[in-house]
């Protein structure tokens, strides 16, 4: 099978992607496989990353810092296409939300691992999480200037904030997305393509990045016009965004959905058995494109349980 293919070549060169790639990988096969051959090396990648975490958790101890990585995160930042563009347009006046988005990031990680208590990193976490729920946080999320430029991250955000108790805004989230995006088909394919991620990351935000099954009865609006659009969607959105489509069903009991079947056709047809992965477009490298390859392997892989963290807290 071609998912095995994937996997078994990114496991043979974990050592080419760099440590947050080769997290992203190593917990998405741990989520849908239990395997605990993953473990060790997830502990290992987290090591290697947790001075980001606590640095990036640490400036929240004090305002200036916050403004200052914010700051300095504005010059770092690489506009690659239209969509970050636009996202830079907004974080130009707001430059601490990088800052926040990050953050929860990392505690959503970390509390996803069971290291909220770990010595190395629990003071951080909770100085972090203490101004964040302190500062309605989430209502920069939940408003329309940021869900127009990024709503992939605002989906995100807000799950994370719900799991991490500190809000629990998720039915305002699609409600607001829903009001939204059924009433908006963009012309421009940059703003569609934003639309088609935001959607699918409402439901994967929802499975706490494959952590449990989805209810999906709130986002029955959303497979609706999936199944509308299906033909339009693999004409004209990237690989990586196709795949989460086929995710999204397989996260709501709906595996079974022919939509699912073509999905994965399309998926296996872009697999190139010269290098054992589907490249990707800009970097083609094993490494520039491993989120496109992890993806297809949940969507091409069978699975009928998910398995939290796993937890390497100590």
């Amino acid at each position: 099978m071609i998912a095995d293919t994937i996997i078994v070549n990114y496991e043979n060169n974990l050592d080419k992607l760099p440590s947050r790639r080769r997290l992203h990988f190593l917990l998405r096969c741990y989520r849908i496989t239990g395997d605990k051959k993953y473990i060790p090396q997830i502990r290992t990648s987290v090591s290697e990353l947790l001075p980001r975490f606590k640095k990036t958790l640490g400036a929240f101890s004090n305002e200036d810092n916050i403004i200052e990585i914010g700051k300095q995160k504005i010059i770092d930042y690489v506009s690659v296409n239209p969509r970050k563009m636009r996202r830079l347009a907004f974080y130009q006046k707001n430059p601490k939300v990088l800052v926040y988005m990050e953050a929860i990031l990392y505690m959503f990680l970390i509390k996803s691992l069971g290291m909220e208590r770990s010595p190395e990193i629990s003071r951080e976490f909770r100085v972090a999480k203490s101004y964040i729920a302190s500062n309605d946080i989430e209502n920069i999320f939940l408003h329309k200037s940021f869900m127009i430029v990024n709503p992939s991250e605002s989906a995100n955000i807000i799950n994370f904030l719900s799991f991490l108790g500190i809000a629990d805004k998720r039915r305002e989230l699609v409600n607001l997305s829903r009001e939204y995006w059924l009433n908006v088909e963009p012309e421009n394919p940059s703003i569609w393509l934003d639309k088609i991620y935001g959607l699918v990351h409402l439901i994967i935000g929802a499975s706490n990045y494959y952590q449990n099954f989805v209810d999906d009865e709130q986002f029955d609006w959303v497979f609706k016009y999936f199944d509308s659009n299906l033909g339009h969607i693999l004409l004209k959105a990237n690989l990586d965004s196709v795949g989460e489509i086929g995710i999204c069903y397989k996260l709501t009991g709906k595996g079974d959905s022919k939509i699912v079947k073509q999905i994965q056709d399309y998926l296996v047809s872009k697999f190139d058995a010269k290098v054992g992965y589907i490249p990707g477009i800009t970097d083609p490298t094993i490494s520039g494109s491993e989120h496109r390859n992890i993806v297809a392997v949940i969507a091409l892989k069978d699975f009928d349980r998910l398995y939290k963290g796993p937890d390497i807290g100590e």
